[in-house]
């Protein structure tokens, strides 16, 4: 489905968002009745821990809404939670830093938009000179031991 983002970049396709918990459902219901191959298990360990972590996500925000709670907690709050129920190799593809955060950097730059570059190097560097290196002595070197460079 063709959708713009909010940014004005490039339209661009997507799926709705209650397409990723019905794939999950197919793939637990494949698991439970036997049917899925070795090769495919490990979707249905992903499909788990999606399914268990959207279903927490979405029973606090309907409390916070009913509360109205919603209207005053922090604008990140929720993939905070969410990030509690990743585990390690999910948490690779949560975010760290918040779009808005990432389009004012790039902006800084002369780029009208993240989105048109491939991970540019300079980036890397001012995380770990603005964020990283603040944080306490080691800290950049431990991220570079832990996520060495690729070539």
């Amino acid at each position: 489905m063709p959708f713009q983002p909010p940014d004005g970049g490039r339209s661009a396709y997507g799926y709705r968002a209650t397409l990723l918990p019905q794939v999950c459902e197919v793939y637990l219901r494949a698991r439970d009745a036997g049917v899925l191959l070795p090769s495919q298990r490990h979707i249905a360990e992903r499909a788990e821990i999606l399914i268990r972590g959207l279903a927490t996500v979405g029973i606090i925000a309907l409390v916070d809404e009913a509360t109205g709670y919603e209207r005053i907690k922090e604008d990140y709050a929720l993939q905070k939670i969410l990030d509690k129920f990743l585990t390690n190799e999910a948490r690779k593809w949560s975010k760290t830093f918040p779009d808005e955060f990432w389009k004012k950097l790039i902006r800084t730059k002369g780029y009208p938009s993240y989105m048109a570059l491939k991970r540019p190097a300079f980036v890397g560097h001012w995380i770990n000179d603005i964020v990283y290196s603040r944080l306490a002595p080691g800290v950049v070197s431990k991220l570079k031991e832990i996520n060495p460079l690729r070539e």
